[in-house]
């Protein structure tokens, strides 16, 4: 569980940290500062999750989950902005 909401910090940071997401979200773009932030705290905390999950579940297994989680969050990322911009042009 905890990894998982890991990835999904992580993926949101990332997310985030691009100058189109941000501005759906918060209406301004990014500073360059922030952004780096974002990238930089987003990219660690997908290097942790992926070390946890393969000391947690070994390399093959915890590779596999990994990947899978990171799909699903990216997934879930992807369709939460496609919603959110369908609404605000209504």
């Amino acid at each position: 569980m905890l990894i998982s909401l890991l990835i999904f910090v992580a993926v949101a940071l990332l997310s985030l940290a691009m100058p189109r997401h941000h501005q759906q979200v918060f209406s301004r773009h990014p500073r360059v500062q922030l952004s780096r932030l974002m990238r930089v705290f987003g990219s660690l905390l997908l290097l942790t999750a992926l070390l946890l999950r393969v000391e947690y579940q070994g390399l093959g297994i915890g590779f596999t989950l990994f990947f899978g989680e990171i799909t699903l969050w990216c997934m879930a990322m992807v369709s939460l902005f496609t919603w959110r911009t369908s609404r605000q042009k209504r």
